[in-house]
């Protein structure tokens, strides 16, 4: 990773890869919060989003990377951020894919399950069940 971050300019597919890497460790980090896999799955996504960005702007791949990163928030129980990713990528979704996309569908039903487990969180901390 580190020749990745060194490089002055890194190809297209480069945050494909990133990606793909971020995603293993999403995978790994489901279940397994004391190995730091989550917060490997985030670098590598915040990695291939930052690319993203600066190559494509607006753009479906830049939204997913959103997605991705809000999936890595929640499986640490960070549901504010989650939400905050998620609404990031919705925008872009709306404009690039249209309301009534199926993909855009997805991020709004996933805003509603992070606002539920939110508000859910919110009640333990109020009944002191942190």
């Amino acid at each position: 990773m580190r020749s990745l971050q060194t490089e002055a300019w890194r190809p297209p597919w480069t945050a494909s890869i990133l990606h793909y890497i971020g995603d293993s460790y999403k995978a790994l980090a489901i279940g397994n919060s004391e190995h730091g896999y989550a917060e490997q799955a985030e670098m590598y996504f915040r990695e291939a989003l930052e690319l993203r960005r600066r190559l494509l702007g607006v753009h479906q791949d830049t939204a997913r990377s959103h997605v991705f990163l809000s999936d890595v928030s929640v499986i640490r129980g960070e549901f504010k951020s989650a939400l905050e990713e998620l609404e990031k990528a919705l925008e872009i979704q709306k404009d690039v894919l249209g309301p009534q996309h199926k993909i855009t569908s997805d991020t709004l039903d996933k805003i509603t399950d992070v606002l539920a487990k939110l508000d859910t969180k919110k009640r333990q901390r109020k009944d002191g069940k942190t």
